[in-house]
């Protein structure tokens, strides 16, 4: 164990780890409502589209997959936060074994352990539903493309605005995913530390 660690109380490491939770929560709960918003957005808006336009239904359907989105988003959210916040048993595991406090090493250790199984449980759980979702996305994203292009060239007057705004919107529906994909990531990198930590012991 490094000095650091050895030096480190136990409140700053319950403060670190926190705070490290905290920083995962805002992040999470950001990405999450900014995909709800633009779920709300392409549900109004697909009721202002006429119904001869070849786009109404990607928009509403869009609006619908972000609805699910935002709610999976903000359950890998929480699970996430979670692991990263048990990753302080670790911490302290470490520093007690250290210090030969064995019986607080070993409380920190199963603490762990049981957090680390509850919120890994968790994170699969979101998973079977989150992986599958972002390949329908996908397809009805391809499905839209699709669509804004034919009504392009085919000239539809009813259409012109809704593919100006089809264009802008899948713009920022990119962005979202790609947001979306950095906090998955982040959440297994913590999920693979904590899980680490635990078997180690």
């Amino acid at each position: 164990m490094n000095d650091g660690l050895h030096r480190a109380s136990t409140q700053k490491i319950a403060d670190d780890t926190k705070k490290g939770g905290m920083m995962i929560l805002g992040f999470g709960l950001c990405t999450s409502m900014s995909v709800l918003v633009s779920s709300f957005i392409y549900i109004w808006y697909s009721t202002t589209i006429p119904d001869d336009c070849v786009l109404r239904t990607y928009f509403f359907g869009m609006g619908i997959i972000n609805v699910i989105m935002a709610i999976l988003l903000a359950c890998l959210t929480f699970f996430g936060k979670g692991l990263a916040v048990s990753s302080g048993h670790s911490l302290l595991h470490d520093k007690y074994k250290a210090e030969g406090r064995d019986a607080e090493a070993q409380q920190q250790e199963e603490e762990l352990g049981q957090e680390v199984s509850m919120y890994g449980s968790g994170l699969a759980c979101v998973a079977c539903f989150l992986v599958p979702l972002s390949l329908f996305a996908l397809g009805w994203c391809i499905y839209g493309i699709v669509k804004a292009v034919e009504a392009a060239r085919g000239g539809a007057a009813d259409c012109e605005q809704a593919v100006t705004v089809f264009w802008i919107m899948l713009a920022v529906n990119l962005l979202q995913q790609c947001a979306s994909k950095c906090k998955q990531s982040q959440t297994s990198q913590i999920q693979q530390s904590a899980t680490a930590g635990s078997d180690s012991d």
